[in-house]
């Protein structure tokens, strides 16, 4: 094989895997499926669609703590990978995936949505990267995630694992789009406005939007590309 021919394989190799990567990532995939729907003002929402709806995140009650950071958030997702040498090849193997969320609300200019996360899954941007290895030991919160987990940073031999650390979190005043099953209820709350299909317009009755999930779960994300941020 030519010179030129192997430079040709090696760069088709190196464009494929930057594919698998991104384009063709469970990410990326979830940011296009959030991308392929309209966005609907809150107040527009009919009882019972399948909607989504863009806002700003707003609490609703006590909120979790990232474990990396402690950052306070109404979902994260964490991931610790392995550098992992098999013959002459390396690869970062995924060790532990540990996520949390809460009800939280969003809110736009027609008003507020109470977002339900019994099911629920986010496309979230990961932008915490941290490593353990060689000549860097584990911070404390580093080692009580792998603890929870039944795992050390260190293997038999009393070496640091060559680990790295990833965390994304949907947090207070935070631009995020959620898609999911459209409910409008009589609020216990008192807080919210009255949309626009909920046929209370004329009545002292408040009601408010709720999403939930359906056939699919509550599909989210704060990626810039699908919250048109």
């Amino acid at each position: 094989m030519s010179l030129f021919l192997a430079a040709l394989a090696i760069g088709g190799l190196v464009v494929a895997a930057a594919l698998r990567a991104t384009y063709f990532s469970e990410h990326a995939q979830r940011v296009r499926e959030l991308q392929n729907v309209d966005v609907t003002r809150i107040a527009d929402a009919v009882d019972g669609d399948v909607v989504r709806i863009v806002g700003v995140l707003r609490e609703r009650g006590e909120l979790l703590r990232a474990p990396l950071t402690g950052r306070a958030c109404a979902f994260f997702d964490v991931r610790v990978e392995e550098l992992v040498s098999r013959g002459k090849s390396t690869s970062w193997i995924e060790r532990i995936n540990e996520m949390g969320s809460q009800p939280f609300v969003l809110e736009d200019e027609s008003g507020r949505a109470l977002v339900e996360t019994k099911r629920f899954v986010c496309a979230v941007v990961r932008d915490t990267n941290l490593r353990s290895g060689t000549f860097h030991d584990a911070q404390p919160e580093m080692e009580a995630l792998l603890g929870r987990h039944g795992q050390e940073s260190t293997n038999t031999l009393g070496l640091n694992r060559s680990l790295r650390y990833t965390e994304g979190v949907l947090e207070p005043g935070e631009r995020v789009t959620v898609l999911g099953r459209a409910r409008w209820e009589d609020d216990p709350e008192g807080t919210a406005v009255d949309g626009a299909r909920g046929g209370y317009r004329t009545s002292a009755k408040r009601r408010r939007l709720v999403i939930e999930a359906g056939v699919e779960p509550v599909r989210a994300s704060d990626d810039p590309a699908a919250t048109g941020a």
